[in-house]
C-alpha cells in the first residue's frame, strides 16, 4: 500500500472521479454511519435485458431497498441456524463424493465442483473461489492443514459434533477470507452531495468509491 500514510486517494476512473479509501475509520464510516448516502454499487443492472442482474447485488435506489427487506429476514443468524441441518447433510454427500474420487485416484476440478453447491448469483464466483483457495493451501501446506484439522478436532469434540455454533468457532479458517477476499475491491457509488465526516473532503452525487480490499488486506498480513 503505497498511500499507506493517506486516509483516502483522488483519481480519475475514466471521466469519472473516484475517491479510493484506505483508511479503516473511514472505510466504516462509508459502510455502516453512512452507509444511506453510499448503497449503491453503481453496477449494471437491466432487469429485461439481463433477468439475472435484478438481485440485491445489482439493483439499486428504491429497488434495492425494497429488496433488502425482503431478503434481510431469512440471512438473520437465528434463520441461518435453522438452516443449517441441510448444509450439513449437503457437505456429508460432498465429503463421500470427494472420498470415492480420492480412492479411484480421479482428478476433481475443485472450483467446478463448489461451484455446484452454490445457486446464488452474487456469490457464486466469489464462494467458489475463497473455497478452492482454501483448499489449495491446505494442499500447498502440511503444517497449516495440521493446525486445521486440530482445531476442527477440538471443536468438534467439544459440540459434540458440526453444529452451526461449533463452525462459528473455527476461527482459524477465517484466514482464508484474509488473505483471499471474497471481492478484491469493493464499489459504491455516492447516492447525494454529502461532506465527507472527519476529514475536508465534499463528494458529490455521482462519485465513485472504491475501497482496495485484497490490498488492505495484504498490508496488514505483511504488518504483523
Amino acid at each position: 500500500m503505497i498511500f499507506r500514510n493517506h486516509r483516502a486517494i483522488g483519481m480519475y476512473s475514466l471521466h469519472k472521479p473516484n475517491l479510493v479509501i484506505v483508511n479503516p475509520d473511514l472505510i466504516r464510516i462509508v459502510l455502516t454511519k453512512e452507509f444511506e448516502s453510499f448503497h449503491d454499487r453503481g453496477v449494471y443492472c437491466n432487469e429485461k435485458i439481463d433477468p439475472l442482474t435484478g438481485n440485491l447485488f445489482f439493483m439499486s435506489g428504491k429497488k434495492w431497498r425494497n429488496m433488502r427487506v425482503k431478503m434481510t429476514p431469512t440471512f438473520t443468524s437465528g434463520k441461518i441456524k435453522q438452516m443449517f441441518p441441510i448444509v450439513k447433510k449437503c457437505s456429508e454427500i460432498l465429503a463421500k463424493y470427494l472420498e470415492s474420487k480420492a480412492q479411484m485416484r480421479d482428478s476433481v476440478q475443485m472450483k467446478d465442483m463448489f461451484a455446484s453447491y452454490i445457486f446464488f448469483i452474487a456469490g457464486f464466483e466469489t464462494s467458489a473461489a475463497t473455497t478452492t483457495f482454501a483448499v489449495y493451501e491446505l494442499a500447498q501446506h502440511q503444517d497449516i492443514q495440521d493446525k486445521v484439522r486440530k482445531e476442527i478436532d477440538e471443536i468438534l469434540t467439544k459440540h459434540g459434533g458440526l453444529i452451526y455454533d461449533a463452525v462459528n468457532e473455527m476461527t482459524y479458517l477465517h484466514k482464508t477470507i484474509r488473505k483471499y477476499p471474497s471481492l478484491p475491491v469493493l464499489n459504491r457509488i455516492c447516492t447525494k452531495d454529502i461532506d465527507l465526516p472527519t476529514t475536508n473532503i465534499h463528494l458529490p452525487k455521482g462519485t465513485l468509491i472504491t475501497i482496495p480490499v485484497r490490498g488492505l488486506a495484504i498490508y496488514k498480513r505483511k504488518s504483523d
